[in-house]
């Protein structure tokens, strides 16, 4: 038992990511320990809560709907209370709310701790499929055990690999991550025969703004910036901080049309209300290129040189609009968009 243990955790010890790691701690559970099922939480230091990292059960199952409604309880729900070994049978009660609880000695806790680590992974048999033996129970807590520091490790690189990617002005993504998203998914657009779109975006008249309130009122305007901007883009597409007042941002499997609407939904977006009412407003508006593979370009350097030189383009014809690479007016496409849109709203 202590080679395959030693051997699943080998595995482990391979994942550097949080999410793929978790999915696999549960799915090693089970296949250690012989149990139907694992789930894996953890507490978030300092707010009382829990969340769940992975699970070999459905969403739709019952007992991971049980036991992801018994972590919103936080520390003082059954999660917060669980000691090593089988579920108590009031637990077992609280857990399921009376209701088809599951037969006493089916479902067992083993806690997780670490420096800056608490959680508890959790195995179990389907209902009706008797208890958990007690070697069961013990292989778990024996592979808890092992498996607990390579979690925290694996959490703490990710966090200082976020603090590496991320503006520290802005909470945006930086230049140098920049580029390496942009060339890796310029790999994949080009293997999978994919569209891939980039929009530039440059922030109009800043240096006004610097002029008459300051640096620190400038530099507070292109957060508040990139606050409006963030929600606005799917959880693929990524906003970059380009430098000084640019920002871009990098859309998957998109193709110039629907970047123009992206750029359109951001550009109305950034002029439709000041910025920093505390200190009597910020206007801001902001000029947008697009461009996309392949219609605009054939490598990751064009695809940047064409968005760039569409950006420009509106910079020099009146700002606050948007220009598609290769039209030979900036704000054309845009115009007719607004049209469309104008139009199907009516």
């Amino acid at each position: 038992m202590e080679l395959r243990r030693l051997s699943a955790v080998t595995r482990l010890l391979e994942t550097l990511n949080e999410e793929e790691l978790a999915a696999k701690v549960c799915r090693e559970a089970v296949r250690l320990t012989g149990a139907d099922f694992s789930l894996l939480f953890q507490s978030v230091q300092g707010s009382g809560r829990w969340r769940r990292l992975g699970s070999t059960l459905p969403d739709e199952h019952r007992v991971r709907q049980a036991l992801v409604t018994a972590a919103l309880q936080g520390d003082s729900g059954p999660l917060g209370r669980c000691e090593a070994g089988p579920f108590d049978p009031e637990d077992l009660n609280r857990l399921f709310s009376g209701a088809a609880v599951p037969e006493p000695g089916s479902l067992a806790a083993v806690p997780l701790t670490a420096e800056m680590f608490s959680g508890v992974l959790l195995v179990g048999r389907e209902p009706g499929s008797g208890c958990l033996e007690e070697a069961t129970v013990r292989e778990a807590i024996a592979f808890g055990r092992v498996v607990t520091p390579h979690l925290r490790v694996v959490q703490l690189l990710g966090k200082y690999r976020e603090l590496m990617i991320r503006d520290d002005q802005t909470q945006s993504f930086n230049r140098r991550y920049f580029e390496s998203f942009l060339a890796e998914e310029f790999i994949r657009a080009k293997r999978y025969g994919s569209r891939l779109s980039l929009i530039f975006i440059d922030l109009d008249n800043l240096k006004r703004v610097n002029e008459l309130h300051g640096h620190i009122i400038g530099s507070k305007a292109i957060r508040k910036v990139a606050d409006r901007v963030m929600p606005l883009i799917r959880t693929v597409d990524k906003l970059f901080r380009y430098g000084g007042d640019e920002f871009c941002v990098v859309l998957p499997e998109t193709g110039w049309q629907g970047a123009l609407e992206v750029a359109e939904r951001l550009r109305a977006s950034v002029e439709a209300a000041p910025f920093l009412q505390d200190v009597g407003g910020v206007e801001l508006t902001a000029s947008f290129g697009v461009a996309s593979y392949p219609e605009h370009a054939d490598s990751r350097e064009a695809l940047i040189r064409a968005a760039d030189q569409a950006m420009y383009r509106v910079k020099q014809s009146g700002k606050n609009s948007i220009s598609v690479a290769g039209e030979s007016t900036a704000g054309e496409r845009q115009a007719a968009l607004v049209e469309r849109l104008s139009g199907s709203g009516s």
